[in-house]
């Protein structure tokens, strides 16, 4: 079974199943970036204990609306949309983007881990400057960071495939 994680702005989205068929499961959740960071963030650079709520509601959030199964018998996570890669970009210290290299690419925990704790420590301002960060999303990248995270250690998967395909596709 394959999950595919859309993280938005308002909402993340897992739809889950075989390759090739239709979705067995499918849950929008209200732990989008916007959200998150609006109702958790109130400092710049964020405080530890804002980021571990925002983690621990996230984490809360999937254990309670993605059914145990469905995390214990996926095996592999696609994530798509405005974080992931941006994420997959700032790895690879792109200043411009390049699709090629972005999709398809394999983003492992210990990745989205780094990505965490730079982000974290740095400003807004600061994570604007960095390779691969968007502007407009230096603010939010952060959150979605965190969810990518939980998302990766609530269906006990070391990395995330990125593409750049839609949900729908």
């Amino acid at each position: 079974p394959v999950v595919l994680v859309d993280i938005g702005g308002g909402s993340t989205e897992f739809a889950a199943g075989l390759p090739g068929a239709g979705p067995d499961v499918v849950r929008s959740l209200d732990v989008g970036v916007v959200r998150l960071t609006e109702r958790f963030v109130r400092h710049d650079p964020p405080e530890a204990h804002e980021l571990e709520e925002l983690a621990g509601f996230v984490r809360r959030a999937v254990e309670e609306h993605v059914p145990a199964r469905t995390r214990r018998d996926t095996a592999l996570m696609v994530g798509v949309a405005g974080t992931y890669t941006p994420l997959v970009a700032h790895k690879l210290h792109l200043r411009e983007y390049r699709s090629e290299l972005v999709h398809g690419h394999e983003l492992s925990l210990a990745d989205i881990d780094a990505a965490v704790a730079l982000f974290a420590a740095l400003t807004n301002e600061e994570r604007g400057r960095l390779a691969g960060i968007q502007k407009g999303r230096e603010d939010v990248i952060l959150a979605g960071a965190l969810i990518a995270r939980e998302a990766c250690l609530a269906f006990g998967l070391e990395a995330v495939r990125v593409s750049e395909a839609d949900i729908l596709e």
